[in-house]
């Protein structure tokens, strides 16, 4: 339930950028990674399991995919069930 609350907080940080990039005429400025909503059918769709395969094409390339949606998001988002010093510390 926690990467659901990260995610709601990405997304309503999104749409309020988007929101104030818009001028007085309602127009968006906003750029196509901030301006609209983001549906999704499930979170580990933005948020998914950091350790599972099927999210990688291999062991240090993100699955294009996920890839994809983090550049929408505008940001890395993962869930893990992995103890910190179980997690990589390097980009």
């Amino acid at each position: 339930w926690t990467q659901h609350i990260v995610l709601t907080l990405l997304l309503a940080d999104r749409k309020y950028k988007a929101a104030a990039c818009t001028d007085d005429d309602g127009n968006s400025n906003a750029s196509d990674s901030t301006d609209g909503d983001i549906a999704y059918n499930h979170v580990s769709d933005y948020a998914p399991f950091f350790e599972i395969d099927a999210h990688w094409q291999d062991t240090r390339v993100l699955a294009e995919s996920v890839r994809k949606n983090h550049d929408r998001l505008g940001r890395r988002v993962f869930n893990t069930h992995l103890r910190w010093d179980m997690l990589p510390k390097k980009r």
